[in-house]
């Protein structure tokens, strides 16, 4: 995004446990976790699925999205509730239910990266084509 612009991602933590104490509240999530953080400040730890909306952006225009590039952990729906604006995105299928057991974890589904760690799973330099998991 371009500076001054505003956005936000947000991800969802699954199967958290919050523990409350006298100055701090930190908290542990299967998958989308902060480090303990309750409110995160950066992304969380994948699978975590992604909601995205930068603001402000071309032609002073808004964007959503969502985003299973870091695996996921959640169905989701975004509407509007902007006259000018009657879309609604989602995506609301069982696709946990649906991933390879390889790349199965508690609440969520990894991306192929983190699990098999090779350079045909994360392309870290481009001309990758695609494998069994795309």
């Amino acid at each position: 995004m371009v500076e001054g612009e505003l956005g936000l991602c947000v991800g969802d933590g699954e199967g958290c446990q919050v523990m409350v104490g006298e100055f701090t509240e930190r908290g542990k999530c299967e998958t989308g976790d902060c480090n303990g953080l309750l409110k995160c400040q950066g992304y969380g730890a994948p699978p975590n699925t992604l909601a995205e909306y930068p603001l402000k952006q071309y032609m002073d225009m808004d964007f959503i999205d969502m985003s299973n590039i870091d695996g996921l952990n959640e169905s989701m729906e975004f509407s509007s509730v902007s006259s000018g604006c009657n879309r609604v995105i989602k995506c609301t299928t069982d696709i946990i239910g649906q991933c390879p057991n390889e790349l199965k974890v508690s609440g969520g589904c990894n991306k192929p990266c983190p699990v098999f760690k090779t350079e045909e799973h994360c392309c870290n330099f481009g001309n990758c084509g695609p494998t069994t998991y795309s």
